[in-house]
C-alpha cells in the first residue's frame, strides 16, 4: 500500500520537477571589467606573397595563395589557406583531415585605423561551431607596398 501512495505522490509531483528551472537558466551579462584583453598587440604582414602573423594565440609564415598548406603549430587543424580576397581584406581557412574547422576573415576600415576579425572554429571537444568578432585598432603601420592588414594592432574589443 505504501509503495502505491509513493507512486501516486510522485506521479502528482512528476510535472512540477519537469518544469524546475536549470541552473543555466535566466538572463546572463558579461563584467567587462574582468574581461582581459592582451597587451602585446598581434603582427600581420603581408608582402610579396607571403602571409606572417605573430598574433596573442598563434605564429605561422604562409604563401597567401589560396591553397592548403601543411601547418604544425596547432593539434586542432593541420593546413590552412590564406586567401587574400582584396585589398583591404584576407581571409584564413583552416582544415584537419581536409575538414574546415575553422575561418578568420580580417577586414581593414577605408581609413586603415581599425580592423574588424571574424571567425569561426570548431576545436571543442563536442566539434561545435563556436564564433565571434574583434575590433582592432592600428598601433604601427606595416612596410612600404605591404597590404593594408600589414603592422601591429592592438584588441580593442572582442565578442
Amino acid at each position: 500500500m505504501k509503495k502505491l501512495w509513493f507512486g501516486l505522490l510522485m506521479s502528482a509531483l512528476m510535472p512540477v520537477l519537469l518544469t524546475a528551472q536549470s541552473a543555466f537558466d535566466g538572463t546572463w551579462k558579461i563584467d567587462l571589467s574582468k574581461n582581459q584583453l592582451p597587451t602585446k598587440p598581434d603582427v600581420y604582414l603581408l608582402q610579396d606573397g607571403m602571409y606572417h602573423s605573430k598574433a596573442v594565440d598563434s605564429e605561422m609564415d604562409i604563401k597567401a595563395d589560396g591553397h592548403d598548406h601543411e601547418f604544425s603549430g596547432d593539434s586542432c587543424y593541420h593546413t590552412l589557406s590564406v586567401n587574400v580576397v582584396d585589398e583591404k581584406t584576407v581571409e584564413v581557412t583552416y582544415k584537419r583531415s581536409g575538414r574546415t574547422v575553422g575561418t578568420s576573415k580580417m577586414t581593414v576600415s577605408p581609413d586603415g585605423n581599425t580592423a574588424l576579425i571574424e571567425w569561426s572554429e570548431s576545436c571543442n571537444a563536442k566539434g561545435d561551431m563556436v564564433s565571434g568578432k574583434r575590433i582592432m585598432t592600428l598601433v604601427a603601420k606595416g612596410p612600404a607596398r605591404s597590404h593594408a592588414i600589414s603592422g601591429s594592432w592592438r584588441y580593442q574589443c572582442r565578442h
